[in-house]
């Protein structure tokens, strides 16, 4: 047979280097960069006239470009060719090795192909981490849905008492919109956030199905998972139920609704008018302010009177009923006289040579005199006034 070819020409276009230590550990630990000269020798000596380095999807310029300095006419190596082994997996994770041999021509892009290739080697890191990431996600997974319990709500039925305090005629009282927890409450806030028949199964509910049961689910909000929507909607049930109430019952009437500061008043003189237990003085001023003349005279007078029987009392008023009807011990007018300030008291009958007690009110208490010609028949001596 005769010969197709009178001279071959050796190649080597599988050299790794450092570069490969990935994948060949310590047998490429010697073939770096400074050792260069060893790897050229024996390819002088192999007579080796075109050659490769092809690490394992690696490729670095600088080891490449050194080598390539060789290509001389004193020695058998005539060509230096940039070069990668890529490591390629396919179906059913088998991984084979593909040498490629890149064009030398165009030295800028020979020169690219390390940046290229760091690029992609950051790219599949990510890509490994985050896969190796999901496969323990997906395993947790699996272990938290092989450990889920089917929840069934067994809520005992719990009475919610009012807190009531008595006091006087007077019950504050603080309570709850809702009566009871038990099963039936439970149920009733699950309907309220859920669509109509809709049945929450915890033990193979997804997030998805999850989402598409919630009543008024917030489609602008994306921030937050729908068992997030869930809790949140609960939650609000649960302020609105529990929000504290308080009403206060006058003996059998509820008079939360007349609260305002005149009856306010009417009922702070209530309760300090049954407060027997400490002696001592009150000191009121202006107990008249924001009560109306038919609220003094049909229940504030009365709780004075009241007060008086356990205490001593002193007050301030610009209301003459507070010291005609209430009979007062002792009255006293402050005014200024002739540049001097005068002090003129006396029981409301009191009267000297210089004033008169009944006088004083009628003409500088604003309805005083109508409210002393309305008791002239508790006198039995004719007033001038």
């Amino acid at each position: 047979m005769d010969k197709v070819v009178s001279k071959g020409t050796k190649i080597d276009l599988h050299i790794h280097s450092v570069y490969s230590k990935n994948k060949d550990k310590d047998k490429v630990s010697n073939n770096t960069l400074e050792n260069l000269p060893v790897l050229t020798q024996k390819l002088i000596d192999n007579e080796i006239e075109l050659c490769a380095i092809t690490d394992h999807d690696e490729f670095n310029y600088e080891i490449y470009k050194k080598l390539k300095c060789e290509e001389t006419e004193d020695n058998c190596i005539k060509k230096v060719l940039p070069g990668i082994e890529f490591s390629v997996e396919f179906v059913e994770g088998k991984v084979i090795h593909i040498v490629t041999i890149f064009d030398d021509r165009d030295d800028t892009k020979v020169k690219n192909i390390e940046q290229i290739m760091k690029n992609e080697q950051a790219v599949y890191s990510d890509f490994v981490e985050s896969k190796n990431e999901a496969i323990q996600d997906i395993c947790k997974l699996i272990e938290k849905k092989e450990s889920v319990e089917k929840y069934e709500p067994n809520v005992k039925t719990v009475v919610i008492e009012p807190e009531c305090n008595p006091v006087d005629k007077y019950k504050f009282i603080s309570k709850v919109q809702i009566e009871k927890i038990g099963q039936e409450y439970i149920d009733e806030i699950l309907k309220n956030v859920l669509k109509r028949g809709k049945v929450l199964d915890t033990e193979s509910v997804t997030e998805r199905e999850l989402k598409e049961f919630i009543k008024n689910y917030p489609s602008d909000d994306e921030s937050v998972s729908p068992l997030g929507v869930l809790k949140m909607k609960i939650n609000s049930k649960l302020d609105k139920d529990f929000k504290i109430g308080n009403t206060i019952i006058e003996e059998t009437m509820d008079v939360f609704e007349e609260v305002s500061s005149g009856f306010d008043a009417q009922m702070y003189f209530t309760l300090i008018c049954g407060e027997t237990r400490d002696k001592g003085i009150y000191l009121i001023d202006q107990p008249e302010d924001h009560i109306s003349q038919k609220a003094i005279k049909e229940k504030v007078l009365d709780q004075f009177r009241n007060m008086g029987q356990n205490r001593q009392v002193i007050m301030v008023t610009h209301n003459p009923q507070f010291i005609v009807n209430l009979d007062v011990d002792n009255v006293i007018f402050l005014c200024k006289e002739n540049g001097r300030l005068e002090i003129k008291s006396g029981a409301l009958e009191y009267e000297n040579d210089e004033y008169s007690i009944l006088k004083i009110v009628a003409d500088n208490i604003d309805g005083g005199l109508q409210t002393i010609l309305g008791r002239m028949k508790r006198y039995e001596k004719n007033i001038e006034l």
